[in-house]
């Protein structure tokens, strides 16, 4: 673990009462909002669990916290197949037709 992710975990609380919102982290970080959301999304890859809400980030701290937590991402997860659907479709119909040609929807 490198200390820049050191001193991120080190910055998030405990519990969703203690989460610390994103502007929050790169400014303690005196990282860009991109770098410390890759950093998130790189400790999360390797197995970190980091929950969010609108209160911050924050580390679960109970069992419902984590549920909460869990249902909010399977809801957003869920929303953006239903948005995705119609482009799938478009896309299906747009290689069988042979492409897509310009002014054409």
């Amino acid at each position: 673990m490198t200390d820049i992710e050191k001193a991120l975990i080190s910055i998030i609380g405990r519990g969703e009462h203690n989460a610390v919102k994103q502007s929050e982290i790169t400014r303690l970080t005196g990282l860009s909002d991109r770098d410390t959301r890759a950093i998130i999304e790189r400790l999360r890859a390797g197995g970190m669990v980091i929950c969010s809400s609108n209160a911050g980030r924050f580390f679960p701290e109970s069992i419902e916290e984590l549920d909460s937590y869990i249902k909010r991402i399977q809801a957003s997860v869920r929303a953006e197949c239903i948005a995705l659907a119609p482009a799938r479709r478009l896309l299906k119909e747009w290689q069988r037709e042979g492409g897509y040609q310009n002014g054409r929807t």
